[in-house]
């Protein structure tokens, strides 16, 4: 890996902004991915063209995770547009999911926005149905700021 493209290194991950490299590994995120990941178990192609073309339209900062191993973890993204402040979107590909990963990463990665970007608070947006993400942003101790729909919305306040 060219040190220069890493963004953020810690003794547990590196990230770096994602890129035409990282076309087939996104292919194991549209799969893990809670909404789109069931148009990819029957559509893959379709799944994958749709996600990865419209992944670099608009402001979104999408970042690749890796292992220091150099293992694929997944994707961290802030989204803008849909809420007042950055939002997060996550997805930890299937080999590592529910292995205390995203927790890990959710805290490493945003201590670093709030220095880099300055960000004093980071939505979230989670399908009601997606319980291992409110599993996960519960341990993150979320505020909840909407539980009543489809969509529950909360936000972490930074530093965490």
């Amino acid at each position: 890996m060219n040190e220069k493209n890493i963004e953020y290194r810690s003794e547990n991950f590196y990230i770096r902004k994602t890129d035409d490299r990282d076309y087939d590994n996104f292919r194991k995120v549209c799969e893990a991915e809670y909404l789109i990941g069931r148009i990819y178990k029957h559509q893959p192609k379709i799944a994958m063209k749709c996600f990865w073309e419209t992944l670099f339209e608009g402001e979104d900062i999408h970042y690749s995770i890796f292992l220091q191993d150099g293992e694929f973890l997944g994707r961290v993204s802030l989204q803008y547009g849909r809420c007042k402040y950055p939002e997060i979107a996550i997805v930890v590909v299937k080999k590592y999911q529910n292995q205390g990963y995203g927790f890990k990463l959710l805290k490493e990665w945003c201590s670093w926005v709030h220095e880099v970007y300055g960000y004093s608070r980071l939505d979230i947006l989670i399908d009601a149905e997606n319980e291992p993400s409110i599993r996960l942003f519960r341990k993150l101790d979320v505020k909840w700021d909407s539980k009543d729909s489809d969509v529950l919305e909360c936000h972490i306040e930074l530093p965490l």
